[in-house]
Formats: structure tokens, sequence, C-alpha cells
């Protein structure tokens, strides 16, 4: 029972998932394993290498300290401490110049014993206000100043000497252990040489330099927790995005994958054929997922060692691999809709994924519940929770409970890993709804119902018991129009029925527009009906699984997988329970003539090599049913033939429903045939004999009489004809030509014939007859004359049938000048600019979406990181400001000493009376409250508090070095020890950063010595003398903070990706060949291409920026030079697109060309930002603007991202760009400076105009290289080799004519292979030149020299007498070219196409109005003017390349395989329209089609690699004067009796060929006339159908191809390219 059959197939479906799901990840782990350095980059080293990166980025901007306990050791001295390299030591007198020791004494003996380099390094300031300008800070807090000191009273009557150190304020370095703190090496060198040279000059005593001895309080691991946390808080705020980008890979790959396979229909012919939604979805999620898992588990791991290292490693790993598997299963979804553009797929893909990352990172609020409701509708979101809840914890130093909230935000993360695991598996079965949705052939009862689920009730459905197929009323009508339901229907078939017999060949013929491809797509399901039924053997309508194969019309093929591969992915797809399992696969590609390809990829296959796989793929797994759609159409002769032995082999064992355009195949091939026309109706059905029998007319005899000079005596005979009349009655005449009468006989009685044959043998000389052929009727006779009734039919019932009559099949011949085509002119490069203008105009009116995100982008990126700029303050506006601190060091009156309390900050001192030398200390800190307050009444500072100051005496220096060594970790301030004996003293103090404790000790020290000086020395007063330093940083300039770091990274990202953008549709336009098609066909000058894309792209430059600038303008007050700034990012946007056009030269696809562009500019960016950040970091002061200036310089001259970014950075002032610590006022001038704006602008400038020029090199056929290169010289053997007479009279004859095309001599190599070899022809005004020959013969390569794209070895090609090698754009200006393969802008209409080139060959208005109506009405194209391009059919897109190729009317015109998918009818017709258009010009045509040449060319050369053979086809037919005869013959016996018939036959032999057909040659020599031939078949032969026919140009082309020992290509010429140089000539 069927039921019970299905029941059972839906098993073997389950059996079979496993299989596929495995032949499928092998699959794309081939294709990727194909890309291996561009996929390890993208899955491995790039987000690992980048992972390290955010890892360690925690110190980036941090120099980190050296944190613990030292050893004592001595300070440094001013002298010793090299202070000279470090900067100027800068000094000012503020004193009332009654100081003794006057300041400049006392900078006398600091100096004492300088070096002169030393002594230039020390430079006195005319005062202390203006000391600050002589010590400018960058951001960084560092200047080119070693330090500075300013003195203020230094009394001689023992008061309080009172002087301020001031530093940069950058100097927080601490460094305990090896004493390189920056206050050690800056601060405390310069304080104790003031202290020193104070003491010195009061008591004339030399103190010793006390020894130093830093220590901290915090360890080195616990600064490496506090920076740890600091980050963490800095991921969960902000650097969380960053850390998403570092997954955000498999967003962009796998929607671009699955997009790209589904535009190139591979899924939908799978999914035909058998391939279960589930297979393919997890395929695909497994396959990249698998690729990218390493990458990911390390980053993860690393991240966990280095961040989150309190967390349970499993958990990190759990919540990251579940990131890049949500991400995976979201792009699933997202890429669904793309099914014609996977570059945009893969773009908004990872755009919405990370623009949805942001939006959660802006929900600070959102609660568990909010959470997971976000991450289910916003799968990108599960991170950013997830991280926030980790990151909670984590701040806190507590482990990660997955079970409950965070400390923080309260966010359960197990509820987000549980929204995570939901989104893996929900929005790929929501992709999966969509996909049917969009892409599933719907039929009628189910075309409006989501509902995949559930049984649908079935009818019940009848069909014959011999037949496979049964088309029953079968129609389908399209809808056109997205918003007119009714008046965008157009009916492709209607009421359509037939049956389609079990086994055999069931061949579907018809015009262009029949509806045979439909008809085949709906019986493959591949299109939904209208309404009707198509039911297959046991009356379903959806055969069971891997009964159907299809062979579509365009090669849908994986070019990574080899043949073999091909096949096992197939038979994976197709596999059910009646599969074979043991099937030979390399059998079957033996069977398809592909032995020697089994290994080779699919991109290195011919054309006709390509068929022959896809027929494989058809009738691998055993296929019952097998659709063929035009498989022979574009393959030569050779293989064509190869294809049909291959199809008869199957035809007793398979259904195989063929379609086809050539009539003779069908004729040979076909055990039934129905004809169809338009739309989609049945208008004969049988097998070929019985459609002959009953439609043809029989029998037609030519004549050939000789030529008359007299016109009343022109044409044939009348007696003739009544002579003929007596034998055939029915007889009609009609001329062929003038001296060429066609008798129509009217009669298929081969005995009738033979009479009349015997009659014109007799009668000669009677009727001056020179010859005489006889014509039998052919499925083309049938077919042409069912196609015109039908014509007739619709004109009688539309009531036109007068307006019928006059279509471009009835022009005549005889008529030239019906065609009004205007002769184009030269224009200029701007106006062919203008053309591509208007070109882009039309385009985007009905493709918007990539422009509209570039604008998007840009503006949303600028703008909306403006929050990141609120609240700073506006920089440059005043040049500093007072400081509102000022610390004085000594100890009693320290400030530093308020933060401490307790007995761990009590001063240690050794020996415990050091300080009975300077009084009470309690007393003396009052004493000293009013002249403190005095002393510190300065210009630069106000005074602060006094603070209590207790010590901690320990008896001896032992005792102090102990108790340090053993509490180092709990003493907050330091000590002092002092040695009476020796002098000698050591300072130990608290060192965290910044380290301002160590100076406090020292002017403790400082203190101690200078009164034990005193004392020593006599001078000791009454009381005791102090010294009393303040220290203070050097005012900063407010130069901004790295605050604006964050707008300029979102900033600098857009700008980096917004060039990106304009690179797709140039990629696209140079791969789909349309640049070569322009530039063979009016646009003869490059530099008006790229100067029309670049006016066009630049008008959303303009709009971004002004949109942008006028945001700026109006929401912040931190930019400056507006004017500038908006300059620069129309001249990057100008100087981006020309980049991203180079680029675009580089990569094969839109996609790769995006991603190339944005990537290379992304990692330029970060590289310019991170080269300012490194410098600033970690390099010399002196040094840091000379770096960053070389930085910008050269880094701007790699990408222009440099130039914009730099732009972006000097008007928020970042860095200190803007100012130089002098310049208060922000002119015009000012910014306009190199440095400034001024770089960015200029570097713009001239990088736009190397851009274009290098566009306009590579494109403009450039020679300069080639004319250095060494001519390529034949080997003797070559030189040697045989050549045929006619071949070199050709050459001979080419060299010395003036033909209007004259190809001489070329060559052609590509590595070691050969592709054309000495070639010479010429073709001369009026005439038609057909070059015949097969796949990989050379032909196209020819094409391509004459158009000027490719430059030969050696040779040359002359249109007019212009060398195209030399003069390319010269030469181009007389071409028009038809190419092989329809390169058309698929957005513009067939009207707009015409108009675009007609403007491209300088026609004017009226001349262009003309010129497409006339194209329109020749080619047949004027009911289809107003379709876009990419919605006509094959045949109608090849009219559409010719009519583009006669714009203007070129004197020279080539056409490549014109009659590729054109019908029987239409190509008639096209001959006609050729010939008409051929007055005047010399046609170059290629074709596979014999009979095409038969009928157009004037002359032929056959090629293969070399010329063979050269002539008129009267001159090469006469080499081989034979007819054919050929039987019908469907089994053996037949065949036997015809080989037993034609042996009677002298000279007759059989034809090798998929058909019983035999040659006999009608020859004086021999004895055998036509009419012997006819008597001997008709007396000794019973067969019922055969015909006789001579012998056809075809034939001719055959045998001179084995003469001359040429099979098909075994290697594929193509134009390959070094890896290294990726550019051709266009």
């Amino acid at each position: 029972m069927p039921w019970e059959r299905a029941r059972v197939l839906g098993r073997c479906h389950h059996g079979s998932l496993l299989e596929t799901i495995r032949r499928a990840l092998w699959k794309n782990w081939i294709v990727l394993s194909k890309h291996p350095f561009l996929n390890l980059l993208r899955c491995f080293i790039a987000p690992v290498a980048y992972g390290v990166f955010l890892a360690v980025a925690k110190t980036f901007l941090l120099k980190p300290n050296n944190y613990g306990i030292g050893n004592p050791v001595p300070g440094c001295t001013l002298f010793s401490s090299k202070f000279h390299d470090l900067g100027t030591l800068v000094w000012a007198d503020a004193t009332d110049g009654s100081s003794n020791p006057s300041p400049t004494e006392i900078i006398a003996r600091m100096t004492n014993g300088f070096t002169q380099t030393q002594l230039d390094a020390v430079k006195k300031a005319s005062s202390g206000e203006e000391l600050p300008f002589e010590c400018p800070q960058n951001f960084n807090g560092f200047s080119e100043c070693y330090a500075a000191v300013i003195f203020y009273d230094i009394p001689a009557d023992g008061s309080p000497v009172n002087y301020t150190i001031l530093a940069d304020s950058g100097l927080f370095h601490i460094d305990v252990v090896r004493h390189n703190s920056d206050f050690e090496t800056r601060v405390l060198p310069l304080q104790w040489a003031v202290d020193q040279a104070i003491i010195e000059l009061r008591t004339g005593v030399t103190v010793p330099t006390p020894l130093e001895w830093p220590f901290t309080n915090e360890t080195n691991e616990e600064q490496s927790k506090r920076t740890r946390l600091s980050f963490i808080r800095g991921i969960r705020e902000l650097l969380v995005i960053a850390f998403f980008i570092c997954y955000i890979g498999i967003a962009y790959q796998l929607p671009g994958a699955m997009a790209g396979e589904r535009a190139s229909q591979v899924t939908a012919h799978m999914r035909a054929m058998g391939l279960l939604d589930s297979a393919r979805v997890i395929s695909w999620h497994l396959s990249n997922s698998i690729v990218y898992l390493p990458a990911w588990i390390i980053v993860a791991l690393v991240w966990r060692s280095q961040i989150w290292v309190l967390t349970n490693v499993l958990l990190i790993l759990v919540v990251h691999i579940l990131l890049g598997l949500t991400l995976a299963s979201w792009t699933f979804f997202i890429a669904a809709p793309f099914a014609k553009s996977p570059q945009l797929a893969a773009v908004c893909a990872t755009f919405l994924s990370i623009l949805f990352a942001i939006l959660a990172l802006v929900l600070k609020r959102l609660g568990t519940g909010g959470a997971f409701i976000f991450t289910i509708i916003f799968p990108p979101g599960f991170y950013i929770f997830a991280n926030r809840a980790i990151s909670g914890y984590e701040n806190h130093s507590f482990p990660t409970n997955a079970l409950k909230g965070d400390p923080d935000n309260h966010l359960v993360l197990l509820t987000i890993i549980i929204a995570g695991l939901i989104d893996v598996f929900l929005w790929p079965y929501l992709a999966v709804l969509l996909e049917r949705r969009l892409y599933d052939a719907r039929e009628p009862s189910t075309a409006g119902s989501w509902k995949c689920w559930g049984r649908r009730k079935r009818e019940t459905l009848h069909i014959a018991p011999d037949m496979a197929v049964s088309l029953q009323g079968l129609t389908k009508t399209f809808n056109t129009s997205l918003f007119n339901r009714k008046g965008g229907n157009v009916t492709a078939v209607s009421d359509l029925t037939f049956d389609v017999p079990k086994l055999g060949i069931f061949v579907l013929l018809g015009s262009n527009g029949a509806g045979k491809s439909t008809s085949l797509s709906v019986i493959g399901g591949l299109t939904g009906r209208s309404s009707g039924a198509v039911v297959f053997e046991g009356g379903v309508s959806k055969p069971p699984r891997g009964t159907l194969g299809i062979v579509p019309q365009k090669n849908v093929l994986i070019p990574e997988l080899t043949c073999l591969q091909t096949l096992r992915v197939w038979r994976a797809v197709k596999w059910s329970g009646s599969s074979v399992a043991g099937e030979d696969l390399e059998q079957l590609l033996r069977d398809c003539d592909l032995e020697t390809k089994i290994h080779q990829n699919a991109n290195t296959l011919s054309g006709g090599q390509k068929r022959k796989l896809q027929l494989a793929i058809g009738l691998v797994s055993g296929s019952k049913i097998v659709l063929v759609d035009e498989c022979t159409s574009g393959v030569d002769p050779l293989s064509r033939r190869a294809l049909w032995r291959t199809l008869i082999s199957f035809r007793l064992e398979r259904t195989i429903i063929f379609t086809t355009h050539f009539l003779d195949e069908a004729d040979l091939i076909a055990d039934n045939i129905a004809i169809l026309a338009a739309p989609g109706k049945l208008v004969a059905l049988g097998s070929p004999v019985k459609l002959k029998r009953d439609l043809g007319e029989g029998y037609t005899v030519q004549v050939t009489l000789p030529p008359s000079e007299s016109p009343e005596k022109l044409g044939p005979p009348a007696e003739l004809l009544q002579h003929i009349r007596t034998l055939a009655p029915q007889t009609h005449i009609s001329l062929a030509s003038p001296h060429q009468p066609l008798y129509h006989l009217k009669s298929k009685d081969t005995e009738v014939v033979n009479r009349v044959l015997q009659m014109l043998e007799a009668d000669m000389n009677k009727y001056n007859i020179v010859s005489y052929d006889v014509l039998g009727t052919s499925i083309e006779d049938i077919f042409l004359d069912l196609m015109q009734k039908d014509e007739m039919t619709k004109g009688i019932t539309a009531g036109v049938e007068e307006e019928k009559s006059i279509t471009p099949s009835s022009v005549s011949v005889d008529e030239p000048n019906a065609l009004n085509l205007a002769t184009g002119r030269p224009t200029s490069p701007f106006r062919q600019a203008v053309t591509i203008f208007y070109k882009r105009t039309i385009i985007v009116r009905r493709s918007w979406l990539t422009p509209l995100l570039a604008v998007l982008i840009g503006i949303a990126g600028s703008v909306i990181p403006l929050v990141f700029l609120k609240g700073r303050s506006e920089s440059c506006v005043k040049t500093f400001d007072l400081p509102n601190t000022n610390i004085i060091l000594f100890p009693p009156t320290s400030p530093l000493l308020a933060f401490y309390q307790g007995p761990n900050s009590r001063v240690l001192v050794s020996p415990p009376d050091l300080f009975n030398d300077l009084g009470n200390t309690a007393a003396l800190t009052g004493s000293l409250a009013n002249l403190t307050s005095h002393v510190n009444l300065t210009d630069i500072g106000n005074t602060t508090a006094l603070t209590p100051f207790t010590i901690s005496p320990v008896p001896d220096n032992a005792t102090f070095v102990s108790t340090i060594e053993e509490n180092f970790l709990n003493l907050t301030t330091g000590g002092v020890s002092f040695d009476p004996a020796s002098g000698n003293s050591l300072v130990a103090w608290e060192g965290t950063s910044p380290g301002l404790m160590g100076p406090t000790m020292l002017s403790l020290a400082s203190n101690v010595l200078l009164n034990y000086a005193l004392n020593v020395s006599g001078h000791a007063g009454a009381a005791p003398t102090l010294i009393l330093p303040t220290y203070q940083s050097f005012p900063p300039v407010d130069a901004g903070t790295l605050v604006a770091l964050k707008w300029i990274a979102f900033y600098g990202a857009v700008m980096s990706v917004f060039p990106a953008f304009f690179a797709m549709y140039v990629s696209k336009e140079r791969r789909s060949s349309v640049q070569a098609m322009q530039f063979s066909n009016g646009l003869h000058n490059p530099v008006g291409l790229w100067l029309g894309h670049l006016a066009f792209d630049s008008i959303f430059t303009v709009i971004m920026a002004t949109i942008v600038i006028i945001i700026f303008a109006a929401a912040s007050h931190q930019f400056h030079g507006l004017g500038f700034l908006w300059l620069v990012m129309v001249l990057y946007g100008i100087a981006g697109t020309l980049f991203a056009y180079c680029m675009s030269l580089l990569v094969a696809s839109p996609l790769a060309a995006f991603a190339a562009v944005a990537g290379y500019q992304i990692i330029m960016f970060l590289a310019y930002v991170a080269g300012y950040l490194l410098t600033l970091t970690y390099a010399k002061t002196s040094d840091a603007n000379r770096i960053i200036t070389i930085i910008n310089f050269s880094l701007s001259i790699l990408s222009p991202v440099a130039s914009v970014t730099r732009g972006g950075l000097v008007s928020v002032n970042l860095f200190s760009l803007l100012c130089n610590g002098e310049q208060t006022e922000i002119t015009t001038p000012w910014m306009s400076q190199i440095i400034r704006f001024g770089g960015p602008i200029a570097y713009l400038i001239v990088q736009s105009l190397c851009y274009l020029a290098f566009l306009v090199w590579v494109d403009s056929g450039a020679v300069l290289p080639q004319r250095f290169r060494k001519r390529s010289k034949a080997s003797k053997t070559e030189e040697e080799r045989p050549v045929k007479e006619d071949v070199a009279l050709e050459a001979r004859s080419a060299a010395q004519s003036d033909d209007l095309l004259r190809v001489l001599n070329v060559s052609k190599t590509y590595g070691s292979n050969t592709v054309v070899d000495d070639v010479s022809f010429g073709v001369a005004r009026d005439t038609v030149f057909c070059l015949l020959g097969p796949n990989g013969a050379g032909k196209t390569t020819v094409f391509n020299v004459v158009r000027g794209d490719v430059i030969p070895d050696s040779g040359d090609a002359l249109i007019q007498g212009t060398s195209v090698v030399n003069q390319p754009r010269t030469a181009r200006a007389s071409l028009g070219v038809c190419p092989q393969f329809s390169a058309i802008d698929a957005q513009l209409s067939v009207r707009e196409h015409l108009e675009v080139y007609g403007r491209l060959k300088g026609l004017r208005s009226g001349e262009l109005d003309s010129s497409i109506y006339s194209l329109l009405l020749a080619t047949g194209l004027d009911l289809y003017a107003d379709r876009l391009a990419s919605k006509l059919s094959g045949g109608n897109q090849r009219k559409l390349s010719l009519a583009i190729a006669l714009v203007g009317n070129p004197s020279v015109v080539l056409i490549d395989e014109f009659s590729t998918g054109i019908d029987a009818k239409k190509k008639r017709e096209m001959w006609q329209t050729l010939r008409a258009v051929s007055t005047g010009k010399a046609f170059v045509l290629t074709t596979h089609s014999l009979e095409e040449a038969s009928a157009l060319a004037t002359k032929v050369g056959i090629l293969a690699v070399r010329l063979l053979a050269v002539g008129t086809t009267e001159s090469l037919s006469a080499r081989y004067a034979t007819y054919e005869v050929h039987f019908t013959c469907r089994t053996r016996e037949e065949v036997t009796r015809a080989q037993t018939l034609m042996a009677r036959i002298p000279g007759s032999r059989m034809a090798d060929d998929v058909a019983t057909r035999f040659e006999v040659p009608i020859e004086k020599d021999n004895g055998l006339s036509l009419a012997q031939l006819f008597h001997m078949l008709s007396e000794h032969g019973d067969f019922s159908e055969y015909t006789v026919a001579k012998a056809t140009l075809e034939t001719v082309f055959l045998k001179v191809i084995r003469e001359n020992n040429v099979q098909e290509e075994d290697r594929r010429t193509r134009t390959s390219r070094r890896w290294w140089w990726p550019f051709s000539r266009r």
C-alpha cells in the first residue's frame, strides 16, 4: 500500500538523519579547509590574540608598581641622578632680596661640580608666576622639566627657611626594590640638594647624604587584586562590549555562509531533493561552532585566569561557550531574509548583535526577570547580563553563586544561562519557520498559513499505472508587485495537463517564457503551484525522499568540493530506503565522462564538465525521476554528445524529464516530446516519429541555379515547377535566395521523392540546374510551424491580427535600415562619470538598504557616545588653574599625617632624644603656627591646617631597622635614625603611590642634620632653626581626560567601517562582469567609472558628516574647529571610499570586500590609538610629542582612518593636541596648522588622488610592464609544426589587409598551459566571422584579447588599425561586446540599461530615444522594456546583452556564445536582426550552435588553441561533400537492420554519434548520385522513418576536430592569476 510505504520511508528519513548530518558537516568542513589561512586567522588566531590582549589590558595604561620592602641605600644626589637626561631644572627667586644665603648662592652651591651639560640644564625663571609656563605638562602629567624650586624666605636670623618644590603631576611610579621610584629619582635628590646647600652655607659643615629606605603597606599581590577589581568594574560598565566582540566572528561568518549557499541555490535544491531542515541547521551550527570552539575555550580560560579568578572555571566556560552558541543560533534567524545578499546577512547579523548588546548594557536597572525576557527576545544581551552577574560577585571578592543574585545587581546567573540555552534551540527553529514562509513552494491549501505542524488533510489523487508523473490542470501565477496584487500577476503556466511515462526521456520544448523551467520547478518542488495538481507514482503529491534528482539550468555546485566529494554529499542528501548502499560513485562519474576529474575540485572544471557533474548529481542515489533543465546550454558539440550518451545510457532505468532549446537534440534523444507555448499550455505531444509524421510537411528539394545577370531571367523556370507537380501534385515553391528555389513536395513518400530526384538528375541540362539537395522534415520545422500558428491564434483572439504581423520576426533581411541606430561619439571622462552617477541614482531607488545602513551607523556611532563627553571641562579655555594644594613637608606641620591615626602612624625616631635639639615638638607646633601661615601666604597657594605630630622612640638603629622589617605592612609613616657620632642618618618611609611620605621624612632628617650641624659649628641659637619645604605638582593644562577615549573608540570604529559599505556595490559590479561590460561598450576611460561611483557614494558621506557636525554643535561644547572636522570627515569619506574600491580589487566577493576593508581599517585604527597610548605611557616625556607625530604621519600613509581619527582627537583636544602651554585662544590659523587639522586634510587629499590614480592604472590597460617584457618565442618544435594552407594564407592576408579587425599572431600562456597559440585572422567590413571550437579552445581568450581585457604574450589585435594592446581606450571606442554570460545590473530595467550604455557612447537625447526604441523592437524586448533585467528569462537577458553591444552603432561587434538559452524561434528572429545590423560592420561570433554558424557566418574559423581551419562556409563544406542518413532506431534489432541496408551503399560509414546516422559521400568518383541514394533506400529499406540531409557545418567541425585529435579539455584554461597579483585589465 502506498501509505504503508510512505510510513516506512518516513522511518528511513529518521534513520538517515545522522548520516545526512555527518555528510553535511563533512561538506562544511571541507569548504572551510579550502581556505586554511583565512579560517585559521578568523576562527582561532584573531579571537585568541584579541582575547589575550583584553586579558592583559588591565595594565595597558598602568605602569605596575613594585611594592614591598627594599634595602637601605645611599640617597641619590642631584649630581648622580643625571637629572639633565630627564629634563630641565628650573628655579625662581621669590624672596625680598634680603635672604641669606641668597637663592643664587644656594643654586651655585647645588651645582658645584656640575658638568657643562648639567649646567646647561639649569634654568632660572623670571618669577614664580612664570615658572609653570616653563614646564607645561601633557595629559599624562609629564613635562619637559626635571623639577623646579621656588625660594621664598631665607632669613638670616634663624627663622624658618621656606621654599617650594614643584614636579610633574604624573610622578606616581613606585619601586621600593630597585629604588627607581619617581620621587626617589626626581624629588628627593632635588630636596636634599637644596637642604644640603642651605646647611652647608649656614654652618659650613658638610653633612653626609642620608640613606633611603622605602617600604609599602601594600604588597604586589594586593596591588594586582585592586587593579583587577577596578578592571572588572570597568568591564561591567562599558568594556564588556569589547569582550563581546571577541566572540562576534561566528555572527559574521555563519550567516554569510548560509545566505551564500542559499543565494547559489544549493540550499533550495538540497531541500527539494531530500535534505531535512534539522540536518541542515544542525550541520551548519556544529560545523561552525566546533571550528570556533577551541578559541572560545582558550579565551574563556585566559579570562578566567586573569580576570574572573574566583569564579568556578566550568561556570566561565559554560557562559562563554553559550555566548558563541547563542550568537550562532540567533544569526540563523537574521540570515533567513537575505537569500540574495549574503554580504548584507553577515553585516546585519554583526551590526544587530553589537547593537542589542549595547542596548542591554544601557539597561542597567533590569532585574533577573527583565534580563531573562530581554535575552529570549534579543540573545546578544545574554552575555551582558551574565557578565554583570559574575562581575558583581567578583567585585566583592566572592566566588560566583549561580543560584543567587549578585551583591550589586541581584541578577541570578542560572536564570540567564537558562535563557541562553533556550535561545540556542529556539532561534534556529524560528529561522526554519521563517525560511519556510519565505522560500518554500507553497501549495494552494497552505499558501497563507504559517502552520508547520500537525497532519494536513490529504486529497485523493489518481495517476495511470504506467505513468511516473502526471500534471493535471497545473497553473502557476507569479505576483510581481508587492502592493498591487491584481495588477502585478503574471501567468507562467496555464491549465497544463500531460502525463510522463515511466522510463525514457521526456522532452519539453517551447519558446522562452513558455513555462518549461517553471513546470520543471513545480515538479521538483522548487516552486509552488497556484492551482491544479502534480501527481507522482502511488498517487502522492510529493514523491518519497530521494526519488527526485534535479539538474538545474544554472550549475548548483559547491566549488570547494571534488567531484567525488560532491556526489557523496548529494547521496547523503537524497538517501532513502530504496537507495543502493554500496553505490559506486566513481563508476557514475566515469559514466558521465568525468573519469579524469574524479578528484578535481568543481571550480576547476570546464563548462561542459560542470554540466556533466551536475547531471551526475541528478542521477546519484538511484533517483527514479531526473529533471534536467537545459543541460547542454553553453556546451560545445563534443561535450553535448558526451552528455547525450550519459542520458541515453539511463533511459531504460529512469524517468528523465528534459528541457532544451536545441531541436536537433530533442529529435535525437527524446522518446516523447511535449511542445509548450506561452503561457505554459500544451500544443503538441508525442514521439519524434509521431510528431514528424502527423505534423510534418514532408520532403523539400532545394535546387541551385546559376546566377543570372539579366533581371528578367532572374528566378526559377516555371516549367520546372509544373514538371515536379506531375510527380508531387501539392508542391509549392519558396526562395532561399534568387538562385536557390525550394520545392516543398508536401509528400513523405520516399518513392515520390525518388521519382522527383530521378527527373532532376535526368533534366539537369534542360533546366540549367547546377545541383540539387533534399531537405527532410525536422522537429525544428514542426516547432516553428506550431509557434507561428500559436501567435496567429493569439492575434486573432485579441483582434489585432494586423498589429501582430508587425513583429521583430517580420523585419526583412533586405532592409538593413530598419534598425535605426545613431553612431556613438567620443565623450569626456566627466560626462561618463555623470552617466555612472545617473546609473547609481536609479539603482539606489531599488537597493537602498546598504547606503542607509552606512549613514545610520556613521551617525549613531559618532553621536550616541557623546554621553561620554558630558560634563567634561572645556579644554584650552584658560592656560592654567592655580593649584588648591600646597603640601607642607615638615612632619609637625604636614597635613599628610592627618590621614593616619593610632600607634602605627607614629614616626619612628632613633635615638630617643633625637628631637631634643629641636625642642618640644608640641610647643614647636604651636609657636610655628603664625610663622608658617605667614610663610605660605605666597602667590602660589594657601596654607593648610597644622596637624598633631607624635613619635615612637626606639633605642638604637638596629632596633629601628628590625622594627620596620617586622612591621612594614602596618607602619603608615616612617622614621629617622641618626648617629650623632658620625652624622650618618637613615630615612625610612612608607612609599605608597605617589610617595609623598618620602619628602616628608627627608624634611625631618634635614632639620635634624641642620641643627646637628649648627651645634657642631657653634652657630646654634636659643631656638632651633628649621627648614620648612612645601611640595606641589606643576599646574596641569586642562587638556581633557581619558573619558574622551570612550567617544573616540566608538567614533574611530564606525569611521573604520563606514567606507566598507561602499566596497560592496563595486565589488559586486566587478564580480558580475558589469564593469568589463561597460569598458567594452563605451566606457573607454576608467576615470569616468571611478569618478561616477565616487560622486554618488560621496553623497552619503556628505549627509553623514553634515548631520554629525550639526549634532556635535548642538549637543556638545567639547568640539573645536567643527568646520575643519566636517571637511576632514568629508575628505575621509572620499579617501576611504576610494580605498574601499582598491580593496575590492583584492577579493572575490562583496562580502569579502566589506570584511577586508572594515577589518583592515579597524586594525589600523586600534594600532593608531595604541601607538598614542603606549607612547604617552612608556616613552620618554621629551620624546613623546615627536614619537606621536611620527606615528600620526606614518600610520596615516597606511590607512585613511588614521587621518579622520587625528581630526577627532584634535577637535576634542585629546592628548593636548590643540594646546602648547602658550596658546590661550584657539584661532583658525592655529587649528589649520599641519600638526592639527592641516595634516589630515593634506593627507586625505593626497591619498584620494593616489587611490584614484591606482584604480585608473589598474583599469586603464596600462602596458608599461608589457613593453619591457621579452616577447615569447616559439620553440623549434612549434615552428616546424605543419600549418594548413588556408590558415597560413589567412595569416598573410590579415597582416597585409585593412580589415576592420585584425588579430595578428596572438599567443597567450597561463603558467605552463598554452591557451592560444599564434592565432591570426582578419574580419572585413560586411563580414560575420564565426569562431568555432570546443570548450577550452581559446575562443574566449581571443575575445578578451580583442576587447583589451587580456594582454597577449605575443601578437596584437587591431581595431580599425588601432592597437588594442598599446591604445586600448581608443580601440574600444569602435567596439561593441556581447559577452558569454549576461553581465547585467540586477536593479536596472531593460530600458535603463540601454539608456546608460547609450549615454556612455555619447548619444544625445533624441538619438538615444530613437536608438532605444529601434533596439527594443529589433530584439523583441519592447514588451519587457520596463522590467528589471534580473527578472528576465535567460534568453531575454542574452538579447539585452546584444542590444547593449549594438548601442552606438560600433564598427566591430563581438558576440560570445550568443545563442545560449535562446529558443529556436527567437534565435531565428535574432539572426534576422544580426543580418540587418551587420551591414558596414565586422561581426565576430562564437557559438556552440553549428546551425547558427551556418545561418549567419560568411566566414568560419575552427580553433583549438591553434587555428585549425578557416574559410567560407561553402569552402569548408566542400571538403566533406557527404550526405547523412538518419534512422530512427529504438532497439538493437533496428540498428542492425540499418547497418545491413547501408552496407549496400558504396562508401557509407556509421557516424560516431548517439543516434543511428550514416555518412554517405556523394561524389562523381564513387558514381553515386543523390537520386540513386534515395532509390536504393526506397527499394531495399522498410523503415517507416528516416531522413536524408546534406552534411552540415557541424559535420565539418567534428571531422576537423577529430582529424587534429582534439579532445575535450582536461584542464581548465581560465584566466588564472598569481595569488599576489589579483588584478586583471578591464
